[in-house]
């Protein structure tokens, strides 16, 4: 298998245009090209993995043939260098386009980066489900747009639903606790709901200092209906550790 990889120059060129417009459609267009390659890059590992499976049952022959082998080792390696090849395009774009836009001026386009991250790391968790990449959405929990912020508790949520996720994040939720909590009582009602969910979801797999459960539990008073409710279902899944 071969991938044809499209130029970067244009997106990298574009994406730090003046002109607002432009700058969105090529970034959204840089961020959306790495959702591809990473599909690409699951493809081939699995197509990869499934010669090395088929390495393995041959060799378990008596008489292993020697030119099937040989076949299916040309197969690996050169689906080897192909995820390698992808890999580091992944990485030039993420570099040139990603690190700049993150912290752009349009709100749109922090959002739209946020956004992206998150599915990077649920669907290709060995490279972008690190430290590395969490700090990135660590730092856009401070960000001035609450739009950002939501789109971080959000990526954060779908992340946090799974325990092995989780162990891939220890380091990240222990640094970024505090700043988890303090959003329960941000300014803006849709990040305060997301905040709350994401509490429900951490509470489920691991636990939540007492004064961050506190937090959740009194908002159930909240004068705001939406976070009163969202309180409300959080708490079912709090009480446990409430008793």
């Amino acid at each position: 298998m071969y991938v044809e990889l499209p130029e970067v120059g244009s997106k990298v060129e574009k994406s730090a245009s003046k002109a607002r417009p432009l700058r969105m459609a090529a970034t959204t267009m840089a961020l959306q090209t790495i959702t591809s390659l990473i599909t690409v890059v699951n493809n081939l590992q699995k197509a990869r993995d499934l010669k090395q499976n088929q390495i393995e049952i041959e060799s378990k022959k008596e008489k292993s043939d020697v030119e099937v082998l040989k076949s299916l080792n040309r197969i690996i390696d050169n689906a080897q260098e192909q995820i390698e090849l992808v890999e580091k395009y992944i990485q030039e774009l993420f570099t040139k386009v990603f690190t700049h836009r993150f912290r752009d001026c349009d709100e749109n386009i922090r959002a739209a980066c946020m956004t992206a991250l998150g599915k990077w790391m649920m669907k290709h968790q060995l490279v972008f489900l690190t430290d590395f990449y969490l700090k990135y959405l660590g730092w856009s929990l401070n960000d001035k747009s609450a739009s950002v912020r939501l789109e971080v508790l959000t990526a954060l949520k779908g992340l946090a639903g799974s325990s092995s996720h989780l162990a891939m994040m220890d380091t990240f939720i222990g640094r970024f606790r505090p700043r988890l909590a303090e959003m329960l009582q941000d300014v803006s009602t849709e990040v305060v709901v997301e905040a709350i969910r994401l509490a429900a979801v951490l509470h489920e797999h691991t636990e939540l200092d007492q004064e961050h459960m506190n937090v959740v539990t009194s908002l159930i008073m909240d004068k705001n209906p939406s976070i009163r409710t969202a309180a409300a279902r959080a708490t079912k899944t709090l009480m446990p550790t409430l008793t």
